[in-house]
């Protein structure tokens, strides 16, 4: 039986997403399943991983589109259509410590230049080393 996104008690947000290298914060179901056809076309989704804050994780098994989002059926004259997607997920589930967490985001950090680009990843990754928690963790990010 594969678990669904539309199951509440295996999402709880926010989330920290690993994905393409990149780590970043969804606040909501909304930001996760909202996207465009280029992100499922490049991948975006294929082995997303999905941490929650008490530190279950969850990979992204498969994706599949729901229907467009706006008007003309989320269909536009410039650009990709913007689309509604439904997760299914690995049925083994891991548990990552605090330690573990705050390592694939150091690891996001060196790999995804856009963290560089803010100006302040120096301060932002002492902040991160700080933390306890994954919970505080995302907070740090969520700044």
């Amino acid at each position: 039986m594969e678990r669904l996104i539309m199951s509440k008690e295996i999402l709880t947000f926010p989330l920290l997403c690993f994905s393409q290298g990149t780590a970043s914060i969804i606040a909501n179901e909304s930001e996760l399943t909202n996207c465009n056809t280029g992100a499922l076309k490049n991948g975006y989704f294929k082995n997303m991983l999905l941490i929650r804050s008490d530190g279950v994780a969850l990979r992204v098994k498969d994706v599949a589109t729901v229907g467009g989002r706006g008007l003309f059926f989320g269909y536009r004259l410039i650009g990709y259509r913007r689309i509604r997607v439904k997760l299914s997920f690995d049925r083994e589930q891991s548990i990552f410590s605090c330690e573990e967490v705050r390592h694939k985001v150091f690891e996001a950090f060196r790999k995804w230049h856009g963290w560089s680009a803010r100006g302040d990843v120096d301060e932002l990754q002492e902040k991160a080393s700080r933390v306890q928690t994954i919970r505080e963790l995302m907070e740090v990010l969520r700044e």
